[in-house]
């Protein structure tokens, strides 16, 4: 082909101004495409925490500032911005296949560092590849449509306009359909391939360059390693049930094989987000397994009258909400996910007997005017407790929800001492701050291996008419809980002089959790993600 005839199709790309404007929108698309994709492969082992998505957000802007430096100064230079503009589509292309290869490939190689340098090198690993290439593409169709127009403030505003507006349609339509639907392997499979149709098509076919082929045997491995990762419902050993990937984190219901107390090998259910264990059932009985907090929370609410009006925050499993059936209260379920209330519904045997609201738990108590004898936290997302539910301006507004007598039940991790129990003790101190009286319950063990119950009130609850009381209270071990009184820990002996009043104007319990939010998380990839990721079940779809 002749250099001038190589020149006439480069000329016909650069006043394609249609294809400059999807080109565009594309790139905004797939920006976030790629920004969502990265949090969701680096959450399901790290978490989804304010550490993990500050860590990519922060690489996501700094790699698309750099994109956008450098995509200004080569495309000056280049003689060719519209060949240019295909080399960097070429080279996106790529990056953006192999960002699953990059995460499976490097999800263990920085566990000795600190939790936010292991998180901020595996995002920079993932993402910046890509997303640099991603920012040099605005400047390049900048320089394209305005190289015969003097209006060169208008051009490159509207093109960063219909970049963010393809980047608006993109984040709603990863977050809400694409990457719950298909997971995040295959839309990142997809959108490179679209953004290989312009280099394939006019270098490829136009004019012969052949390394454009390096594509396939690549895309080839990638669907065929895509392949081989969902025969992980064939695993022996974990039998998966449920494997979806939502905005809200990931989700899966696998039945896992333990040993009972009596020595007999038998499967578990458990309901996992983002791999971490929020309820655990026999599935042949629908009955709880290892769920110690539960029954010390059901001893120590003993006062709390049969038929009473309860609003439960957080569904879950459903293990408390039996608990509550068998009790007949009147209950209210807020919970932000209705992807696990499905799961509860379908594979953890819960009735659907009660009111359910899908609604963020803050907005619902805002809204909700109804008084209740029982208000029960037990809201996690993965390890980490929401920080706007445990604030001192939330506590004093519960008052107005909750009837003489009424008693706040508040499941928190087990850490109280030293700095990994900092978050604990602010939360005493915030309870305490806000005028109310407060009972704290464990179950046993150690602190990494124990819940704590916070029993918040108004009024002094004397618990010695319900000491004998043995209903709701067998523990796993067999033993009965007859006294709650035996796993309390007094109040005056948490030295709270170092914690904080935790308020809406200084959100900073995620931070403070941090250390025991990685306690729990690693004592999961320890006994559990690993195992899983041995049998063949991947970290992400």
């Amino acid at each position: 082909m002749s250099k001038k005839h190589s020149n006439s199709i480069a000329q016909e790309i650069v006043f394609s101004n249609k294809l400059l404007v999807a080109f565009l929108l594309l790139e905004g698309a797939a920006v976030m495409l790629v920004e969502l994709a990265g949090a969701r492969i680096i959450s399901p082992y790290y978490g989804a925490s304010l550490t993990t998505w500050a860590s990519v957000l922060g690489v996501t802007m700094s790699s698309l500032a750099i994109g956008y430096l450098v995509g200004g100064r080569i495309v000056d230079k280049h003689k060719s911005p519209t060949k240019l503009l295909l080399y960097v589509l070429f080279g996106t292309a790529l990056s953006t296949l192999l960002m699953p290869y990059l995460g499976n490939k490097f999800m263990f190689s920085f566990l000795e560092w600190p939790l936010e340098l292991n998180v901020l090198s595996l995002s920079f690993i993932i993402l910046t590849p890509t997303l640099l290439l991603f920012g040099t593409i605005p400047q390049i169709i900048i320089k394209l449509r305005s190289s015969e127009s003097h209006d060169t403030g208008k051009i490159a505003g509207l093109s960063y306009a219909i970049s963010t507006a393809g980047g608006i349609v993109g984040t709603f339509l990863t977050g809400f359909y694409v990457i719950p639907t298909f997971g995040i392997t295959l839309p990142l499979i997809f959108v490179s391939t679209v953004l290989l149709i312009g280099p394939f098509w006019f270098l490829l076919i136009k004019q012969k360059k052949w390394y454009i082929l390096i594509y396939l045997p690549l895309a080839f491995l990638m669907v065929k390693h895509y392949n081989l990762n969902q025969k992980y419902k064939q695993s022996s050993g974990i039998r998966v049930q449920h494997y979806n990937e939502g905005l809200l984190g990931q989700l899966l219901v696998a039945d896992y094989p333990y040993q009972d107390r009596n020595g007999e090998f038998k499967y578990n259910r458990m309901l996992m987000i983002n791999r971490m264990a929020e309820s655990t059932i026999d599935p042949q009985t629908n009955e709880i397994i290892f769920g110690e907090y539960i029954h010390v929370m059901m001893k120590a609410i003993d006062p709390v009258a049969d038929g009473a009006d309860v609003m439960l925050l957080g569904l879950g499993g459903g293990n408390l909400i039996k608990q509550f059936q068998k009790r007949n209260f009147n209950i209210d379920v807020c919970e932000l996910d209705q992807r696990i209330a499905d799961v509860a519904f379908e594979y953890f045997g819960v009735k659907n007997d009660f009111n359910l609201q899908i609604d963020d738990a803050r907005h619902y108590l805002r809204t909700n005017k109804k008084k209740y004898d029982l208000i029960v936290f037990d809201v996690f997302k993965g390890e980490n407790p929401p920080a706007y539910l445990l604030s001192k301006e939330n506590f004093e507004h519960l008052n107005s929800l909750i009837k003489l007598n009424g008693i706040i039940a508040i499941n928190f991790n087990g850490f109280l001492n030293g700095k990994i129990g900092k978050s604990g003790r602010s939360i005493i101190k915030t309870i305490l701050n806000s005028d109310y009286q407060l009972r704290l319950f464990t179950s046993k063990g150690k602190e990494n291996e124990r819940n704590m119950i916070m029993i918040v009130s108004k009024h002094t609850i004397d618990y010695t008419p319900y000491q004998d009381s043995k209903v709701y209270a067998e523990l796993y071990s067999g033993q009965l809980i007859s006294d709650i009184r035996d796993y309390e820990i007094p109040v005056s002996s948490v030295d709270t002089a170092d914690a904080i009043v935790l308020t809406d104007n200084k959100p900073i319990l995620d931070i403070i959790n941090v250390e025991a939010a990685k306690n729990w998380r690693d004592h999961y990839n320890l006994y559990y993600t690993n195992n899983f990721i041995n049998q063949g079940i991947p970290m992400f779809k």
